[in-house]
């Protein structure tokens, strides 16, 4: 179960060029007829060549497995990845030689910070934590410099948007406009006790069925126990296996359908509320789910709804500044980018947020 948790927030963190190819729906290369063969791009005189290209691509395909489009199964998805990555590239370049100007740095102490949070639930444990790590295909080393170019790219966007504010009226207005869009479908508030098989004879050595057989005999006798009237929040903060809910009860918090693996989704849309469910298997374990709360589908009122939308308006804005930082900062550094290499985002891509990912963020021990 650590592992799958650190796996969820490596995803999350380990990238930053995601985050910012969703951000920038602009080309950030101009023509590349005088750049050499073996240059991919040059941004304020400095080259990024093919070579490191074909690293960075490499390592990405290592780190993220199958999320990476395949050169011989989906060449056209391979060649529109290849370009998001000299995306990123350049956009990394531009950022690090604007930082001092704006302001703009990553100290050693906040890459330690954010690795403090990817290693809690190990508590503390540095062997487990690095070699969890490895098995992303990553070192120390790596990763601490993953954290801080998507530290350097996102300070730099705080910095470009950091006078926004959205009043009150425009929350409003946006509300009125949008209304009829606002409906949000059946969600469910969800608590869940996870029983992660272990092996006992030998924690390195691989886990058997028997090791399954266990995990299950345990959570139907916890099930008995809270049918009984045992306490399921206090059972779940005793016995839980998920270090992202285990201390609050087992709540994992609201969620809507295509968040969660199918047969955990299945079990939370299926469940009447307040009713607890039979152990349900997922590759992370056997889980005994409760609905706490079903919430039917509904146009939210300009309350329930007003944070969200000053968020999404504050969000807009924030695309937009960025985008207009982006075009003045290639101009003055005179990018120049391969023309078979250049990047058009797509629509969709355009309209992400940065940091979105396809599940919920709430999820990660489910996904």
């Amino acid at each position: 179960m650590e592992g799958a948790s650190l796996k969820f927030q490596l995803r999350k963190s380990l990238w930053g060029f995601l985050m910012i190819l969703a951000f920038s729906p602009i080309v950030l290369g101009c023509g590349g007829e005088s750049l050499a063969e073996d240059v991919a791009a040059e941004v304020g005189g400095v080259q990024i060549t093919q070579a490191q290209l074909d690293e960075q691509v490499q390592k990405i395909q290592q780190q993220m497995g199958e999320q990476v489009p395949s050169e011989e199964s989906d060449p056209e998805g391979y060649d529109t990845f290849r370009r998001q990555v000299l995306d990123y590239l350049v956009t990394l370049e531009i950022v690090t030689q604007k930082a001092d100007e704006a302001g703009v740095e990553v100290t050693e102490a906040e890459v330690d910070e954010q690795l403090a949070k990817l290693k809690e639930p190990y508590g503390g444990d540095q062997a487990k934590f690095e070699q969890a790590i490895a098995q992303q295909n990553l070192s120390l080393e790596q990763l601490r410099e993953n954290l801080r170019q998507q530290g350097l790219i996102t300070k730099m966007i705080e910095e470009v948007s950091k006078d926004i504010e959205v009043s009150d009226e425009e929350v409003a207005t946006f509300y009125e406009e949008q209304k009829a869009e606002l409906s949000v479908d059946e969600t469910r508030r969800v608590s869940h006790i996870l029983f992660s098989p272990e092996n006992t004879q030998d924690d390195e050595a691989e886990v058997t069925e028997a090791d399954w057989q266990a995990a299950l005999e345990e959570a139907q006798q916890v099930r008995r126990q809270i049918v009984d009237g045992a306490a399921f929040a206090e059972l779940a903060k005793q016995l839980s296996d998920d270090p992202g809910s285990k201390d609050e009860g087992g709540e994992v918090g609201v969620i809507e359908r295509g968040a969660l693996l199918p047969e955990f989704e299945d079990a939370v849309f299926g469940l009447p509320e307040g009713e607890l469910s039979e152990p349900v298997r997922t590759p992370y374990g056997y889980h005994l789910i409760r609905v706490e709360e079903i919430i039917p589908k509904h146009v939210p009122t300009l309350e329930e709804a007003r944070e969200g939308l000053r968020a999404q308006i504050a969000a807009e804005d924030r695309r937009a500044l960025w985008e207009e930082w982006l075009k003045q900062a290639k101009e003055e550094l005179d990018v120049s980018v391969q023309e078979d290499l250049e990047y058009q985002p797509t629509t969709t891509e355009a309209a992400a947020e940065p940091g979105e990912s396809s599940g919920g963020e709430t999820t990660e021990t489910t996904e």
